[in-house]
């Protein structure tokens, strides 16, 4: 993103950003402007896509009346084949130049006379096929023929007085002839007309370019929706590199489909030369704003830059520095309010190393506290790593606490590990957990008996982070324990059961003297 360092280049920006609305006026005028001229081009393109479809039509419609005349002299008769070229032969030099030949099929396809005598079968012919369907007039793709180049076939119906197809009259037409009808000098330079037939084929085209006519635009999505809409304008790119006005009308005598193409740069002279005095109006009033700005921010940027001095100063660490501005306007405000902040950091960095200083030393004393404590203090996170490993795990356990920080350690028992992991998944869900007594592995592999309290640590989102276990070594007390039990059974000299706990087995033998006596005997056998 771009940005405005000090106060003078903003002031000069406003002034910029003054003119934005009239650039924003003068731009939407000239737009309109654009969008008015591009709506008259296109609608000038359709008029000519128009004019030259029609100019098509009277050129078929021309060659139609020829044919009717011709079909007329000419004879159905496929016996008069001799005859009809005879008699083609000799109205060749009268027929107009664009007739390059003139041929009469019977219904069978043979022809039955030919203005050059030629002889073949023509009834797998796209037109011939059409007109032996019952249309009246075709027009064919184009074709090379002989020295006259592209020839464009129109077959028409020869029909008797009772309306029965007799023949086909077809009449090869040079593409020349229509290409005339595509020269449109008042056009602008750099406009293409062109023809394309409802085969989606290159009838046509001015400027002329080799290859073109004859070549197959099916793949053409403009032809296509041109063909199906029938007359219409727009702007779209002609496949030559060039964006075009566009407009397209069909002649009605053949099936073709006329488009020219206007240059999209029609009329942009003139919005030029408006858009060049509009920038030069707008550049003179930004520079003579830019020069009252210059000369008026000079009194606001002294101050401001001394205040600038003075903030690097309590930025430097000298908190007690004060500034001492002098100016009526809202400078002298903003220097009151810096005076302000500079004595409450001030206040506040003294309040903040007093409470740091009382974070500390009981930080401090938590240390000594959980150091000296004769407990295993032990905490982990959800993982279970290792968090806290105080020296009372380490007396406990073996393990110092460079080993355990950070990893997890394998104190469980194998047949306790199912245990272990419901104690951590009780106090990771919130519960606190007391007195339950476990037995656990040292670091020589040894096991110690262990009472275990746990609870829940929560971060500062009052979620939990991870759990605290206290361990207390209770191998002492449960080997004290298990003395004093077998003092009070048995006799510490010999290791006999001692009177107490032979009466206790007589009662328990005489309360169950209805059993067999052998029952008895184990029973007593049992208490010993």
């Amino acid at each position: 993103m771009f940005k405005v360092h000090g106060i003078r280049p903003q002031l000069l920006g406003l002034v910029a950003a003054a003119a934005v609305p009239f650039l924003i006026l003068i731009g939407i005028g000239l737009w309109n402007q654009w969008r008015a001229q591009q709506a008259e081009a296109l609608q000038r393109a359709h008029a000519e896509a128009r004019v030259i479809a029609a100019r098509v039509d009277d050129h078929i419609g021309d060659l139609e009346n020829l044919m009717v005349g011709l079909s007329l002299a000419v004879s159905t008769n496929p016996s008069d084949v001799e005859a009809n070229d005879a008699l083609l032969r000799r109205l060749l030099p009268d027929l107009p130049r664009y007739i390059a030949n003139v041929v009469v099929v019977g219904l069978d396809g043979e022809n039955i006379g030919h203005t050059h005598g030629h002889r073949y079968n023509v009834r797998d012919r796209d037109y011939i096929q059409r007109v032996l369907a019952g249309e009246r007039l075709v027009v064919g793709d184009p074709r090379e023929v002989g020295n006259f180049g592209p020839v464009f076939p129109v077959a028409r119906a020869v029909k008797n007085v009772a309306g029965e197809l007799q023949a086909v009259l077809v009449v090869g037409t040079v593409i020349d002839s229509v290409q005339e009808a595509l020269r449109v000098d008042e056009l602008p330079p750099g406009s293409v007309v062109r023809i394309i037939s409802d085969r989606r084929i290159g009838i046509a085209r001015f400027p002329e370019v080799p290859g073109w006519v004859g070549r197959d635009h099916t793949a053409s999505e403009n032809v296509a929706r041109h063909l199906s809409l029938g007359e219409g304008s727009e702007v779209i790119d002609w496949g030559d590199g060039a964006t075009r006005l566009t407009g397209y009308a069909t002649a009605h005598l053949a099936p073709w489909m006329v488009a020219v193409g206007l240059p999209v740069v029609i009329g942009s002279a003139e919005i030029a030369k408006r858009l060049e005095r509009g920038v030069l109006f707008s550049a003179l009033a930004i520079a003579v704003g830019s020069l009252i700005a210059w000369m008026l921010s000079g009194r606001i940027i002294r101050p401001l830059r001394r205040l600038e001095r003075d903030a690097a100063v309590l930025a430097g660490g000298d908190l007690s520095h004060r500034t001492s501005i002098a100016s009526p306007d809202e400078v002298r405000k903003l220097s009151d309010a810096f005076n302000q902040m500079a004595s409450s950091l001030e206040r506040r960095h003294n309040e903040a190393r007093q409470s740091a200083d009382e974070v500390r030393r009981a930080k401090d004393t938590l240390d000594a506290v959980i150091d000296a404590s004769p407990l295993a203090i032990v905490c982990s996170d959800l993982d279970r790593k290792i968090m806290l490993w105080n020296r009372g795990a380490e007396q406990i356990y073996g393990y110092s606490e460079a080993e355990v920080v950070g990893r997890t350690i394998q104190i469980v028992r194998p047949e306790d590990v199912e245990m272990s992991r419901q104690l951590h998944r009780r106090a990771r869900s919130g519960e606190t957990i007391r007195g339950v007594e476990v037995k656990r592995l040292r670091k020589d592999g040894s096991c110690v008996d262990i009472c275990l309290s746990a609870a829940p640590l929560f971060g500062p989102d009052g979620a939990v982070r991870g759990v605290a276990f206290v361990h207390e070594d209770i191998t002492l007390r449960k080997q004290t324990e298990e003395q004093l039990r077998r003092s009070a059974h048995y006799d510490q000299l010999t290791g006999l059961a001692n009177r107490h706990t032979l009466e206790r087995g007589f009662t328990v033998c005489c309360a169950t003297a209805r059993r067999p006596r052998s029952s008895c005997s184990t029973s007593m056998a049992s208490r010993t």
